[in-house]
């Protein structure tokens, strides 16, 4: 995910239902490389998800007859956007694609709508 240190990471696997099967978080000091055995995982659809608070990578996968089957074109990744704050604004700063419609949605701290 990254080379920049004490990022935490949070990794999460969801079945088809979108049901979290699998979460767990973790400091990374550097690159870090794991393992998942999911042999005992049933055949179905499912999705990982790899987040820190810069970048989401998805990526959905298959179980069929014991083997795992992985999809190029199902890989998405998504880069979280930044605020900053200043006295009178906040800088909102996220990278997306010309074509691409956006949406933002302000809400005050008991959920009531301020700013669409």
């Amino acid at each position: 995910m990254t080379n920049e240190k004490n990022t935490e990471i949070e990794v999460t696997i969801k079945d088809e239902k979108g049901v979290t099967i699998h979460q767990e978080s973790f400091k990374q000091s550097g690159l870090v490389q794991k393992q998942y055995n999911l042999k005992a995982l049933p055949a179905g659809n499912y999705t990982i998800v790899v987040g820190s608070d810069k970048m989401l990578k998805v990526q959905s996968f298959t179980k069929v007859d014991g083997i795992i089957k992985l999809s190029a074109e199902e890989e998405q990744t998504i880069f979280q956007p930044t605020f900053r704050k200043h006295s009178q604004f906040i800088d909102l700063n996220m990278l997306c694609n010309w074509n691409e419609k956006v949406s933002l949605s302000i809400h005050d701290s008991e959920g009531r709508l301020i700013y669409t």
